[in-house]
């Protein structure tokens, strides 16, 4: 038998076993609900949006690489065929926005991430295209935005994915 210390907890009782079922544990407990159940219906974590609603901007992309697949590996190569592309009515707020091709405008997905946009555009044929848009004090300033465009294809040859890098430029 072990005798009680001064304090009168035996020294064989865990502090996890003392706390259990104390209230102390209890109010711990309750404010981790509230601090979640607060953050879900505040947006706890969203990043502060600083882009206006319906943002417009014209991208143009200077360099690129390009990559095919052979049966032994992938083969790139460097790819400057990449013409503009116009977005328009971006609204991160709704998650929407519109691409202006040659064929003419598609309703896609805009993202609020990091001080970016993320452009997500599902083509007919079930290829993915995403532009992301970065943001800073500087470009939101000057209204120049580098940018990059991936294009997830899938030819009946093989997978054809793209990257090119560039600039927007804000529409006014």
């Amino acid at each position: 038998m072990v005798a009680p210390s001064k304090g009168g907890i035996n020294e064989t009782c865990s502090p996890r076993i003392i706390f259990y079922n104390s209230p102390y544990k209890t109010f711990r407990r309750l404010m981790r609900w509230i601090y979640l159940a607060a953050g879900l219906l505040l947006g706890f974590g969203a990043h502060a949006n600083p882009v206006t609603p319906l943002l417009s901007v014209r991208c143009s992309f200077q360099d690129g690489q390009a990559a095919e697949f052979s049966n032994t590996k992938p083969i790139t190569k460097r790819s400057n065929d990449m013409g503009d592309l116009i977005f328009d009515q971006i609204d991160v707020r709704n998650q929407t926005a519109r691409v202006i091709g040659s064929i003419g405008a598609e309703t896609i997905i805009a993202l609020y991430g990091n001080n970016s946009i993320h452009l997500l555009e599902t083509t007919n044929s079930g290829n993915l295209n995403i532009t992301t848009v970065y943001l800073s004090t500087k470009s939101l300033r000057d209204g120049i935005y580098p940018t990059v465009h991936s294009r997830h294809i899938n030819l009946a040859s093989g997978p054809y994915p793209s990257q090119y890098v560039g600039f927007c430029k804000k529409l006014y």
